[in-house]
């Protein structure tokens, strides 16, 4: 019996180790594809001017709109007559619940919304090149994260099934 309950606590140890990894390098993958997402609405933009409906309907068919399903969401809500920012407002607090990004990460994407379609042209450019430097930096620090602390947690949390399979036995 003991031993029994000794292996599932290494092995619970291992998953839950396991899965905070993940949760880190999911964050790295999501900020990636809001990097992507960034540099296509500018290219859109500042090559082909597009109104907020077209932009959308092409992004549903770039490859960061697989991550960032909330795109498709948007383009769907706009379909049907819904303002743009009620749109996006509300695809991406949907898309907060699955997320591993961080509140920081969030308030870039909340700054998108606020400004697509809200400005003139070049201000939108220049805003959407500053969310992508801002990206950037959060790119970088997710990854530092996944290399330090994800080790670190999932190494934690496999010892700490380890020690707690060892107390029971």
């Amino acid at each position: 019996m003991n031993a029994a309950a000794g292996i599932i606590l290494v092995c619970g140890g291992i998953l839950c180790g396991f899965y905070a990894a993940f949760r880190y390098s999911k964050r790295v993958r999501e900020l990636c594809a809001m990097e992507s997402f960034f540099a296509q609405v500018h290219a859109y933009l500042s090559l082909e001017q597009m109104a907020t409906g077209e932009l959308f309907d092409r992004l549903r068919t770039h490859s960061c709109a697989k991550t960032l399903w909330f795109i498709e969401k948007i383009h769907e809500a706009l379909k049907q007559g819904i303002m743009f920012p009620d749109a996006f407002s509300a695809s991406v607090y949907d898309y907060r619940k699955t997320s591993a990004m961080t509140n920081d990460d969030f308030l870039l994407l909340e700054k998108a919304g606020g400004l697509i379609g809200s400005f003139d042209l070049d201000t939108q450019l220049s805003g959407i090149c500053s969310l992508q430097k801002m990206t950037a930096t959060q790119i970088e620090e997710a990854k530092t994260f996944l290399k330090t602390k994800g080790r670190l947690v999932r190494s934690a949390f496999i010892l700490s099934g380890i020690a707690a399979a060892i107390l029971i036995v």
